[in-house]
């Protein structure tokens, strides 16, 4: 099992159901997204984030380029307010986003034949921290003309020297 647990802040979109029906300008409506592998049913708010468990993953047992891999995507939506709280979310904001698998996996006799038939238990776990980015600002000046007389104080920035820091 595949469970992700996104912060507040963010909704998680699906092309079924709404997690948030009343999230402001409609930021988690159904239809509008989905991810590669369905949410499992219990997938819900838990009160400070979005628990989302997925459908059972089935990694295939064919080797491609050294390893047995396959992933899971899920599109989420950052939301105008935290849900939990209802203040506004604001650039340079930092989320910590977690995942983490639990599973069995059986052994292949041709990969492996010590362990035929053995069934081993796999837990692995994940942590990203997700950040939006500052605004900034460029503030120009035109220098003063030598003679505002002869040249004008002009801000069409064509004319006479140009904008500087």
């Amino acid at each position: 099992m595949i469970t992700d647990v996104l912060p507040d802040g963010f909704c998680p979109l699906d092309e079924t159901r709404s997690f948030w029906p009343a999230a402001p300008g409609d930021a988690c409506a159904a239809g509008v997204a989905w991810p590669t592998t369905s949410y499992d049913i219990a997938a819900g708010w838990t009160g400070n984030s979005y628990n989302l468990p997925f459908v059972a993953v089935t990694v295939p047992n064919v080797v491609v380029n050294g390893s047995n891999q396959t992933s899971v995507t899920f599109p989420a939506r950052m939301l105008p307010v935290y849900r939990a709280t209802g203040l506004p979310t604001l650039a340079g904001d930092s989320f910590l986003n977690t995942a983490t698998l639990t599973g069995t996996t059986t052994s292949i006799p041709a990969v492996s034949p010590t362990e035929t038939g053995s069934v081993l238990d796999v837990k692995d776990a994940s942590d990203e921290r997700l950040g939006t980015v500052l605004p900034t600002i460029s503030k120009q000046m035109k220098p003063r003309p030598a003679d505002p007389g002869v040249q004008g104080m002009d801000c069409d920035p064509t004319v006479g020297d140009p904008y500087g820091d």
